[in-house]
């Protein structure tokens, strides 16, 4: 399991400014609309209800890593999310 906070997610630059965005709808969202599966439904609603820090199952982890690797966000939004999810970014 793991605590993740959408609501405050740190957005690196290319220059290496920082700011803190409010991703829970943007991110639970696109996984509604361009990933298929209940599992990946489900993790969406979590991730668009959630209010402060909201606990991941190992497998739902797993499925955002995947979700966040595929392509579906960009470099920007998925290194912010790999980064949280304690991965070192899109190579």
């Amino acid at each position: 399991m793991k605590q993740v906070n959408f609501e405050k997610l740190e957005l690196k630059s290319l220059s290496g400014r920082t700011e803190t965005a409010d991703v829970r709808e943007f991110v639970g969202e696109m996984i509604y609309a361009r990933m298929g599966g209940l599992r990946n439904k489900l993790l969406a609603e979590k991730i668009f209800k959630s209010k402060g820090a909201c606990e991941l199952e190992d497998a739902e982890v797993d499925a955002l890593r995947s979700i966040a690797e595929s392509g579906v966000f960009s470099a920007k939004l998925s290194d912010a999310l790999l980064n949280m999810l304690g991965e070192g970014g899109v190579q």
